[in-house]
């Protein structure tokens, strides 16, 4: 099969990554194979369990590359970056999926972590249950145990004990130079 390429890509040998699933907060673990500007190959065990389009976070790097899944075998993905995510025009307009995830949430400046359970989820927003609503200010940082950062929310109304908190996510606007943090990593 001939290579169809134009952009050259960089061998990384094994580094660690994460396949987020924004719609449905899941995550699963993978590895980047290979990178350029517009795109990458993953190998994961999960990969047939990939939404099309998911948030890839590279080993220590906190910003999410969004990427689309162009094709999938075996255990190996082949994705293309989109740099330039559009914005929603309403995010109540986005599907939501029902969920029961396990998370904790705190204020923005505290290091106080109260219980919650996420119970819908979309792109742009979760809705959470907690008995210690008033606990928390409106800024917050959510943690879900298998993403290894906090999601940046922000809570938009509430209801006791339910909140609706709008998600902010940290993307990359331009490729990131991985060679040398791949070097890194492995030492």
């Amino acid at each position: 099969m001939q290579d169809r390429r134009t952009v050259e890509r960089v061998a990384l040998g094994d580094l660690p990554a994460l396949v987020i699933d924004r719609c449905q907060l899941r995550c699963f673990e993978a590895t980047v194979k290979d990178f350029s500007r517009t795109g990458c190959s993953i190998i994961s065990r999960n990969v047939a369990e990939f939404p099309v389009e998911f948030g890839l976070q590279i080993a220590e790097m906190e910003e999410l590359i969004i990427a689309r899944v162009k094709w999938r075998r075996d255990n190996c993905a082949g994705v293309a970056f989109d740099w330039d995510e559009p914005a929603l025009p309403d995010s109540r307009m986005e599907k939501r999926v029902g969920v029961r995830i396990p998370a904790t949430i705190s204020n923005v400046d505290s290091d106080r972590l109260v219980r919650c359970t996420i119970r819908e989820a979309s792109k742009s927003g979760c809705r959470i249950e907690t008995e210690h609503l008033r606990q928390l200010d409106n800024d917050v940082l959510i943690s879900i145990e298998a993403m290894k950062t906090s999601l940046r929310g922000r809570i938009v109304w509430r209801d006791d004990p339910m909140a609706g908190v709008s998600l902010m996510w940290k993307t990359a606007k331009t490729a990131p130079q991985l060679a040398a943090a791949a070097t890194r990593i492995r030492q």
